[in-house]
């Protein structure tokens, strides 16, 4: 596993930093080599690149609008009722919040940055 920029890696460690291309099978561009991938997908974003929809059981990386301007991330499974209907439980009391981003976990470099939005 290779890091390629702030927003992509290499999940065969193919990519060559000192040489600026992927060596795997003579690829010039790392985009086109099927070892290229985001650090932090969103559910479109991963659907695209592997060809199937995110499984409810997937966990994601959730980043809500908690109040006075503040945001948070959360891991949960994608298929939780709180994705769909933008509210979370707290101390009993159901609260709505806004959903700003959903992250598919299936990377290695956890949970993005708290200025992280979607490209």
């Amino acid at each position: 596993m290779t890091e390629i920029n702030k927003t992509h890696y290499c999940s065969a460690g193919f990519w060559d930093y000192g040489e600026g291309l992927c060596r795997w099978d003579h690829y010039r561009d790392c985009k086109d080599c099927k070892n290229y991938h985001r650090k932090h997908p969103t559910v479109e974003q991963f659907e695209a690149e592997y060809g199937f929809p995110v499984p409810p059981d997937m966990p994601v990386w959730v980043n809500y609008d908690i109040g006075m301007n503040d945001t948070a991330w959360e891991l949960t499974k994608y298929g939780n009722g709180f994705l769909s209907g933008d509210k979370k439980r707290f101390f009993g009391v159901e609260h709505s919040y806004k959903v700003n981003a959903i992250v598919v976990s299936c990377t290695p470099w956890g949970k993005p940055p708290d200025t992280w939005r979607p490209e």
